[in-house]
Parts: C-alpha cells; structure tokens; sequence
C-alpha cells in the first residue's frame, strides 16, 4: 500500500472517528473538553480500521451482502436512535443553523458506529471457524471431542489420535469462563444483569422518586387516602415490597429500596 493511499484511509478513519464521537457525547452527555472524548476518538478510530482490515474486501457474494446489510441496518438503528433521543442533542442551541449541523453530525457519527459495530458482527459470527478460535482453543477447536488429530500416517503407518492430557485443561481460563457461560446461561445472565445494574442502584439508593413516585409513596405511608389517579395495583405493590422491608429493617429508606431490588430482580431474570 503507497504512502498516499494510507494517508487517504487515515484521514477518512479519522473523520469517521470525529463524528462518531461526537454523537456518543452527545449520547453520553458529555463535554467536548472531557477527557472522555479523546478517549473515545482514539477507541473508535482504532476499531474502525481494525475492522477495516479483517473485513475482506472480495467478490464474495455473501460478504458484499453483509455490506450492504450493515449498511441498511445501520441506517435502521441510527433513525430509530435518532428519533427517540434528538431532543437532547440540540437542548443548549438556539439558532437554527447549529441545531441542523448538530443533527447532522450526530446522524453522521451514528451511522458509521452503528454500521462498523454491525460488520464486526458480522466477522466474528457468520464465520463459524473464527468464532472457534476465539473461543476455544486450537485443538478443541479442530477435533471438539479431547482428541489432538495428528499428521496424514506415512506409507504402510496408521492414523493415530492422542487423547489430550486433562481434556479441557488445555483451554485458557476465560475460555473456560465463557464454556461455563454456555452451560449455565440463564444464571449467569441473570448475576451479570445484577452486577452491572448494582452502581446505579447504590448510586440512586433508595431508587429515583418522581412526583408520581412520592404521591404513591404517601398513600404507601397512609398520609394521603388510597386513589386511582396512579394505577391502584402499582400503589399496592408498592407498599407490599415497602411492608416486607419495614419488617426487617424499620427503616423507611431501605424499606423503600426494597422495591427497587424487586424491579431489578425482576428485569434481571426477565433478560
């Protein structure tokens, strides 16, 4: 590859970078001064030319249809993104011009996120032998039974296999992790759920109280008589998981926490 022909792509990975940043920050609600933000460009403009250069550029009819699948299907998800999340993007402006250039950055940048996460997918799912290798190891991956195949047998010799000292002793610790994953999936899922929703949890504790939230939790205190300006059953369930934390706790914060854990027990397992 010439010189030029590498400036080229650099300048066009960086520029797909910029933009892509830009919309996660956006996303993200974060400052162009953050350090976050150089962090994140850096982080985009090496997973784009990574998955530049692993995705072939063939005549393969498949893989031109996996393209233009990540390119459809990245238009897809950044409208739908787009149409749910736009107000914030343009919150702070008020001239007309800078809200339109700054929907058409964010559109630009999640475009290219959506359609180089897509083809990564693409690289390390459609083909099987490569999802092998990354998570087995290279004898489990060729053989799949503890057993190591070894060369074509000379004139007048026999194939031979070897088992394999310790079967799976030979596959590294997270490749274990992830077979252990495989077998006990819904478990797993479900601790993982727990784990990444405790930060907000210990963050927001006892949970995040709106006005309709503190209207139901005075009728939960019976300082306001019961009403069905809320949906009653939600009031009532409410005040079930409050009891039971009351019971153990007499404190009214944890009580009211107890719900909370109801939720993310709830949508943990759900998932």
């Amino acid at each position: 590859m010439n010189r030029t022909k590498l400036n080229r792509q650099t300048l066009f990975f960086a520029t797909e970078s910029f933009f892509s940043t830009w919309a996660l920050n956006r996303v993200f609600r974060l400052n162009p001064g953050n350090l976050l933000s150089v962090l994140i460009f850096v982080a985009c403009f090496l997973f784009f030319r990574y998955v530049d250069v692993q995705y072939p550029r063939t005549n393969d009819p498949a893989k031109k249809r996996a393209k233009v699948c990540s390119i459809v299907f990245g238009a897809i998800f950044t409208l739908f993104y787009f149409l749910y999340d736009r107000d914030n993007y343009v919150a702070e402006l008020s001239n007309r011009a800078f809200r339109f250039l700054m929907l058409i950055a964010v559109i630009a940048g999640l475009f290219f996120f959506f359609m180089y996460v897509l083809r990564f997918l693409y690289i390390y799912l459609a083909d099987r032998s490569r999802t092998d290798a990354v998570f087995y190891s290279r004898e489990c991956a060729s053989t799949g039974d503890g057993e190591v195949e070894k060369a074509e047998p000379g004139e007048g010799e026999t194939a031979k296999t070897e088992p394999r000292a310790g079967g799976a002793s030979k596959i590294k610790l997270w490749r274990k992790l992830f077979l252990y994953y495989e077998e006990h999936m819904v478990g797993c899922t479900f601790a993982l759920c727990l784990i990444f929703f405790l930060p907000y949890f210990l963050y927001q504790f006892p949970g995040i109280m709106t006005p309709d939230s503190i209207v139901q939790y005075e009728q939960v205190l019976h300082i306001k008589p019961y009403s069905n300006h809320h949906p009653w059953v939600h009031t009532l369930m409410l005040e079930f998981f409050y009891d039971i934390g009351y019971a153990f706790t007499r404190n009214p914060n944890i009580s009211a926490s107890f719900y909370t854990v109801a939720q993310m027990v709830f949508m943990a397992w759900s998932a």
